[in-house]
């Protein structure tokens, strides 16, 4: 072997052992930044409020920013929200009394979408701001079933256009190596909507590209019948045209024909 080969391997040796370092390093360095930035949680509240008022185009306040941390696990905790008219600050469109949000670190780096735990507690939104109507959450969770099989539920509990409200979409946990419990939504799941009397089950289904609505039932005035498939999700962004967006569209004063295009017609 020539020297400049020799060389050359050399090099590429001593490169191949210095990267564990570097890396190592990285980790070290990013998690101690994180660490550091928790310890100023004024500055992150108004991030957060910032944040939610590009999102939600409501002027955002954010009483107390309970608990946030970044590592081991991504954890936000916050209580009494309010989002107020952008023109005008003393018309209150959207209360919350607490949210909770706590997933794995991981799961910024992966496309896992694994998740610990998700609460809102107190949600009373004004016609318009999310849905339609008014809507008020009284709680949404997700939990675990049972502690024997492996199945949990996220849902909702509230009204919706002054009718009693629930929604259940059924997830996959499981245990963790930390003895934590992961939940995630399956690509197949069940969901389920109530409305006043109004029910709708299907089957909520990932394809990896769109997310469907599929052979589901509508109860409504005692009567069960079946449902065109519609979808939710379309080339990655959200579709109005679906059984659920005609549902929260509809006022419940009347429910004799509700989203009747969505019903399948005898020939």
């Amino acid at each position: 072997m020539s020297k400049k080969k020799k060389q050359k391997k050399s090099f590429l040796v001593s490169f191949l052992k210095k990267v564990p370092w570097v890396i190592g390093f990285a980790i070290i360095f990013m998690i101690l930044s994180l660490k550091a930035v928790e310890r100023f949680p004024q500055p992150l509240k108004e991030g957060i409020q910032g944040y939610l008022e590009i999102v939600l185009g409501q002027r955002t306040s954010i009483t107390k920013l309970e608990k946030i941390t970044f590592f081991p696990d991504i954890y936000i905790q916050m209580k009494d929200l309010v989002f107020s008219d952008s023109t005008n600050v003393a018309l209150t469109n959207m209360t919350i009394g607490e949210v909770k949000a706590h997933i794995p670190f991981l799961n910024t780096f992966t496309a896992k979408r694994n998740i610990y735990d998700f609460e809102i507690h107190k949600l009373d939104a004004l016609a318009g701001v999310i849905t339609p109507h008014k809507i008020i959450i009284d709680v949404l969770d997700i939990v675990p079933l049972s502690e024997d099989d492996e199945k949990g539920k996220l849902f909702a509990i509230g009204k919706y256009a002054e009718q009693p409200l629930s929604m259940n979409v059924r997830v996959d946990h499981k245990k963790t190596l930390f003895g934590k419990t992961a939940y995630r939504v399956p690509k197949h799941t069940k969901f389920s909507l109530t409305v006043g009397d109004v029910t709708l089950n299907t089957d909520l289904i990932n394809d990896g590209k769109d997310v469907w609505f599929r052979n589901g039932t509508l109860e409504a005035n005692g009567i069960t019948q079946p449902i065109k498939d519609s979808s939710l999700i379309r080339d990655k962004a959200m579709y109005d045209t679906n059984i659920v967006a005609c549902l929260l569209e509809h006022d419940y004063k009347n429910t004799a024909k509700i989203c009747d295009n969505y019903m399948y017609k005898e020939e």
